[in-house]
C-alpha cells in the first residue's frame, strides 16, 4: 500500500480507529487506579461532592465548582461512601473538608475499591476531551488529522496521569476544548442546534473550573481581534444573527449552571445584591482572593508564594513528551496551505498561557491542563505536513517516525508511573525543577506502605504533607521523622517533603542542609519516596535479616 493510500484509509477509518486509541488509553488509565494512594486534593474534592449530593448543599468549600467533585461522589456512594451529618467538627480553616474525605475513603474498609470508584468516575470527562480533540482535528485538518491529534493527546503521560485522578482538572479541559468548537461553529453558521450545543458545552465549562473564565475570555478576544483582521477585505460580518444565538446560548448556560447549584439564590460576595446561584460568586471570589495571595510553592530550588513568569512555560517544555513538543514548534514554521483555522488553535494556546503567566498559583502543569488538546491538533498538522512531504523527501518521513515511536515508546515506558514523568530536558533529578502535583502528590504512600511490609519493618520515621491514615493503610507504628538528624531504624522521605516543605524547616532556614541531601538513599520507593535504613549508631547499614512471617493488615478490599 502506498503512502497515499495509507492516508486515505486512515482518514476513511480515522473515528474507528480513534475509538481504539481511547480505549487503549482508558485501559492503561484504569489500571492505575488501585497502585497509587490518594492525592491531596482528592478526599477534599469527595467530600465537597457527597455533600451536594447527599446533603443538598454547597457550603463546605466553594473554591472549585461542583461538576467533577459530584462525579468523584457518585463513584464513592457506589462503592458504599456516604455523608455523615454527624461528623465531628473541626476548626482549623476548611482542614476539615479533608478528613471528612478521608471518612468517605476509609468508610466500610474497601479504601482501594472506593478510590478506584471514584477515580473512574472520571473517565467520562477524559472521553469527552478526546473527542474534543477529534472534533479539533476533523476542523483544522482532516480524518487523517484528528486521528494522528487522539493519538498524540493518548499518547500524554501527563493527560493519562490527570484523567486517573478525581480532581476537576480534566472536566476543565474536556469541557472547554468543547465550548470553543462550539463556539467556531456556531461562528460558521449560526443556528439553533449549534446555540443549543455552545450553551451546554459552556455551562459544563463554568461548572468544571473557575480559571476557565481568564482562559476562555482571552481566547475568544485574541481569535475575534484575529478574525476581524482576516475579514478586513472581504467586507462586514454579519453580526447581528451570531450575537442573537450567542444570547440564546448564554441563557442556556445560565439555566445550566442554576440547576447545578440547586436553583440556590442568595447574597454573593462581588455583587451588591441578591443573585442566583450565589456559592458561584462566593467561589469565584475566593480564588480571585487566594491569588492575591499567593500559593506556598516550590519551583527549581526557590520556595516561595508569589509565583514565577516562568514556571508554566518551563514544566510545559519539560512535561511535554519531545516528539510532540518537537511536532508542536515545528508546527510554528512548517507551511500547511489546507488547515485555514490553525490560527484559532494558536489562538487558544496564546490565550491560556498570556493569563496564567502571571498567576500567583503555581503548584502544578495540571493548571494549565486545557492548552494539551489544542498543542496535540497542532503537532498533528505539523505530522501531516512532514507525511506530505515524505512522498519526494525522505528526511520528512523518517523524523516523523522518529517522533511518533519515541513518544508512543516514552509513554509506554512511564507506566504507570503517568505523573512524576518527565521528558530528556529536565535531566537526571526533575525533582529539582517541580514536585507538587508534577512530581509527588502523595501518590507513593501505599508503595510505601507495602514495601515496609515486606522488609518487616517494626517502625518508619516518615511524615507527609498529604492528610491520610497511615495505621490504616498498613504502616508499622510511625515515629516523627527528624529534618537534622535520622533515627535509628527505617526512615523514608518523601520529595515533597524535602523539596517543598523542607521537612518542617520554616522558610527563613530553608537553606539548612537537611540530612537526606547529603546521605544517599537506599531505595526509592515508587519515583517519590527515599527509603533509608540507620543502624543504632545512625550510620547506613543493612537492616538485620527477619524470620517472622509477613506482616498481616493494611488496605483492605471486602
Amino acid at each position: 500500500m502506498s503512502m497515499p493510500d495509507v492516508g486515505e484509509w486512515i482518514s476513511s477509518k480515522s473515528l474507528l480507529l480513534s475509538l481504539v486509541l481511547v480505549v487503549i488509553a482508558t485501559v492503561r488509565i484504569g489500571l492505575t487506579w488501585t497502585i497509587f494512594h490518594h492525592t491531596f486534593d482528592e478526599p477534599a474534592h469527595v467530600a465537597t461532592g457527597m455533600e451536594w449530593l447527599e446533603a443538598g448543599t454547597y457550603r463546605l468549600e466553594t473554591q472549585h465548582p461542583p461538576l467533577s467533585r459530584v462525579a468523584a461522589a457518585l463513584g464513592a456512594r457506589a462503592a458504599g461512601g456516604h455523608y455523615r451529618a454527624d461528623f465531628p467538627v473541626i476548626e482549623n480553616g476548611n482542614i476539615g473538608i479533608w478528613y471528612r474525605g478521608l471518612d468517605i475513603l476509609f468508610m466500610g474498609d474497601h479504601y482501594t475499591r472506593t478510590l478506584a470508584c471514584m477515580r473512574a468516575a472520571m473517565l467520562p470527562f477524559f472521553w469527552l476531551a478526546c473527542a474534543a480533540v477529534y472534533l479539533w482535528g476533523r476542523l483544522l485538518h482532516s480524518g487523517a488529522g484528528a486521528c494522528l491529534s487522539v493519538l498524540l493527546f493518548t499518547m500524554m503521560p501527563f493527560v493519562l496521569a490527570h484523567s486517573g485522578l478525581a480532581t476537576t482538572d480534566m472536566a476543565l479541559t474536556a469541557t472547554f476544548a468543547l465550548a470553543a468548537y462550539a463556539l467556531v461553529r456556531l461562528m460558521q453558521t449560526p443556528d439553533s442546534r449549534r446555540a443549543l450545543f455552545f450553551g451546554i458545552a459552556v455551562g459544563l465549562m463554568l461548572l468544571s473550573k473557575f480559571s476557565a473564565l481568564p482562559f476562555f475570555g482571552a481566547s475568544a478576544i485574541l481569535a475575534l481581534c484575529v478574525c476581524v483582521w482576516q475579514r478586513r477585505k472581504f467586507g462586514p460580518i454579519r453580526i447581528v444573527p451570531r450575537l442573537a444565538w450567542l444570547g440564546f446560548s448564554s441563557l442556556v448556560a445560565f439555566l445550566i449552571v442554576w440547576m447545578m447549584y440547586r436553583f440556590s439564590f442568595g447574597s454573593a460576595p462581588l455583587v451588591p445584591f441578591r443573585v442566583p446561584f450565589p456559592e458561584w460568586f462566593d467561589g469565584l471570589n475566593f480564588v480571585l482572593e487566594h491569588n492575591a495571595r499567593g500559593h506556598y510553592a516550590y519551583f527549581m530550588g526557590a520556595i516561595g508564594g508569589g509565583g514565577w513568569p516562568l514556571f508554566f512555560p518551563v514544566l510545559f517544555l519539560v512535561k511535554t513528551p519531545l516528539g510532540i513538543l518537537a511536532l508542536f514548534m515545528l508546527s510554528m514554521f512548517i507551511p500547511q496551505p489546507d488547515s485555514k483555522y490553525r490560527w484559532l488553535a494558536w489562538s487558544v494556546v496564546v490565550g491560556i498561557f498570556a493569563t496564567s503567566i502571571p498567576s500567583r498559583i503555581n503548584i502544578g502543569m495540571r493548571h494549565i491542563l486545557p492548552v494539551l488538546p489544542f498543542v496535540a491538533v497542532l503537532a498533528a498538522g505539523a505530522g501531516l505536513a512532514l507525511w506530505e512531504r515524505a512522498r519526494s523527501q525522505r528526511w520528512a518521513g523518517y523524523t516523523l517516525a522518529l517522533f511518533l515511536v519515541s513518544t508512543m515508546t516514552g509513554s509506554l515506558w512511564a507506566h504507570p508511573d503517568y505523573l512524576p514523568d518527565f521528558n530528556l530536558l529536565a535531566g537526571l533529578h526533575p525533582e529539582n525543577i517541580a514536585v507538587d502535583s508534577d512530581f509527588d502528590w502523595g501518590q507513593d504512600n501505599l508503595r510505601l506502605a507495602k514495601r515496609l511490609r515486606e522488609l518487616h519493618a517494626p517502625s518508619v520515621a516518615y511524615a507527609t504533607p498529604v492528610i491520610t491514615d497511615l495505621a490504616r493503610l498498613g504502616f508499622p507504628p510511625v515515629t516523627p521523622l527528624s529534618p537534622y538528624t535520622p533515627s535509628a531504624g527505617w526512615n523514608a522521605v518523601g520529595l515533597a517533603w524535602l523539596k517543598e516543605y523542607r521537612m518542617g524547616v520554616t522558610t527563613a532556614a530553608a537553606q539548612v542542609p537537611l540530612w537526606p541531601e547529603r546521605i544517599p538513599a537506599r531505595e526509592i520507593v515508587g519515583k517519590t519516596i527515599l527509603l533509608y535504613y540507620f543502624t543504632p549508631d545512625l550510620q547506613p547499614g543493612t537492616p538485620p535479616v527477619l524470620l517472622s512471617p509477613d506482616r498481616q493488615g493494611g488496605v483492605r478490599d471486602n
